[in-house]
């Protein structure tokens, strides 16, 4: 009888401690100079005249979702803050939980501001590109021999370097929901 009473707790807190479903199609990023964009890549005039300029890698996903404390004082996913995603090539608004596209140009990427509000609550953090493969690679290490596994890896990756066919991306963002100060 325990048994089951701690099942279902365990199911009911999975239940509602999981992050709401992402219901809309993924977000664009909004080039802000168009006429030098083709459209994600904002640096396509540009390379047309310059060689050196960043290589289009195609476009690269990143999940924004948001927390906040409720009123049973629990900290937990927040959904229907109103967010904008900003740089000085591109932006994008939109509520969370959602989806960005972004353009990908490897490691030379540009950092992306995310600010995100409810009216009350306010967060922002920046976001920049990292080397996915390379994470993933430390991740594996780890699980696969723990600690040894963990520093062999990482002196693996400090060894190899950026690989050609490594894959680039900004990850996942999850943004705290706090009060905002008075005068902001």
């Amino acid at each position: 009888m325990k048994l089951s009473y701690i099942i279902g707790a365990a199911a009911l807190c999975l239940t509602a401690c999981a992050d709401p479903e992402i219901s809309q199609p993924p977000i664009p990023v909004t080039p802000k100079f168009p006429n030098s964009a083709n459209g994600l890549d904002v640096f396509a005039a540009a390379r047309a005249s310059n060689p050196r300029v960043p290589a289009y890698q195609g476009p690269t996903r990143m999940t924004v979702r948001t927390r906040a404390t409720g009123d049973d004082n629990r900290s937990g996913p927040f959904a229907g803050a109103r967010c904008t995603l900003d740089n000085e090539y591109y932006s994008a608004s939109f509520t969370t939980p959602a989806i960005i596209e972004l353009p990908n140009y490897k490691q030379t990427s540009p950092d992306v501001t995310i600010s995100c509000t409810d009216g009350t609550r306010s967060a922002t953090r920046t976001a920049e590109i990292i080397n996915l493969s390379a994470r993933d690679r430390q991740t594996s290490a780890g699980a696969t021999g723990g600690l040894i596994g963990s520093l062999v890896g990482a002196g693996l990756n400090a060894a190899m370097g950026d690989l050609e066919n490594d894959t680039w991306g900004y990850g996942n963002v999850s943004l705290f929901l706090r009060p905002q100060r008075q005068g902001q």
